[in-house]
């Protein structure tokens, strides 16, 4: 991640690892107070939640001060205030291509060079806008 925010001129930085819940949302966002970014990528819909409903709570602003992506474009996404932008991966294709995958390789041991891409799709919400600066 951080060789591709260089190419696109972003500086890149990591907290936590956190629980993939509200409550590793809420605890993410704690952190990133002190250190404050225009842009946050969670690693999830549910931690993504949590960071978006602590930080509004301190009195930022979301999209304008801060936006917030997740992953995973649950239901509550889109009934939080403002929706979150999230990324939508087809989980199920996720699962069989993994089991697939496995089950072509015989020597487990062995590491492959060969990515596996599978589709996405970006769902754009009020949490994200224009970057800042």
């Amino acid at each position: 991640m951080p060789r591709v925010g260089h190419e696109l001129d972003l500086q890149v930085r990591r907290i936590g690892p956190f629980l993939p819940t509200i409550r590793g949302g809420v605890d993410a966002a704690d952190r990133w107070r002190l250190r404050p970014t225009t842009a946050v990528i969670a690693y999830n819909d549910l931690m993504a939640i949590g960071f978006l409903q602590t930080v509004i709570a301190a009195g930022r602003r979301v999209p304008e001060d801060v936006s917030v992506i997740g992953f995973d474009n649950i239901v509550d996404a889109g009934l939080v205030e403002p929706g979150l932008t999230t990324i939508a991966a087809p989980l199920v294709s996720l699962g069989s291509t993994a089991v697939a995958y496995l089950s072509t390789r015989r020597n487990l041991e062995t590491e492959t060079r060969e990515p596996v891409l599978l589709p996405a799709r970006l769902v754009l919400r009020g949490s994200t806008g224009p970057r800042s600066g």
